[in-house]
């Protein structure tokens, strides 16, 4: 016996696939923190039961994104900066932004919403990351 009807099963494993790719990929989460959180959240629980609204109402990206929101995990630049573990300086170097900057925009005395487009482009890129992620946190 299934916990839902046997026809949501691609949309199940292709969603739930998705989720995790993202945010492993996307949002540099380790998949096992990534299952953590999901479990954590309720969101597996919803998915168990066949809930519509998990199983396949949702994108594998949105349901990444409500099980990270639920965790508390907030993708704005200190959020993302510590999630991928780097300092910012090593941010500064592989994204091309530099540090002064950065650290302006960490602190809140400059407003990343007002930020060049190539330089919100290098720090997306670095932190595997969207720039709405950035400016939307």
């Amino acid at each position: 016996m299934y916990a839902y009807a046997e026809c949501y099963l691609d949309d199940a494993m292709r969603n739930l696939g998705e989720a995790v790719e993202y945010a492993v990929c996307r949002c540099s989460l380790l998949p096992d923190r990534f299952m953590e959180m999901f479990i954590a959240g309720g969101l597996a629980d919803g998915f168990e039961k066949g809930s519509p609204r998990y199983v396949s109402g949702m994108s594998g990206t949105e349901l990444a994104c409500e099980t990270i929101h639920r965790a508390g995990l907030h993708r704005n630049l200190p959020d993302a900066v510590s999630i991928n573990e780097y300092s910012q300086k090593m941010l500064s170097q592989r994204s091309g932004v530099s540090l002064r900057m950065i650290q302006q925009y960490e602190q809140g005395a400059k407003d990343i919403r007002k930020a060049s487009a190539s330089g919100l482009l290098a720090l997306a890129g670095t932190l595997h990351c969207d720039m709405e992620d950035l400016i939307c946190g």
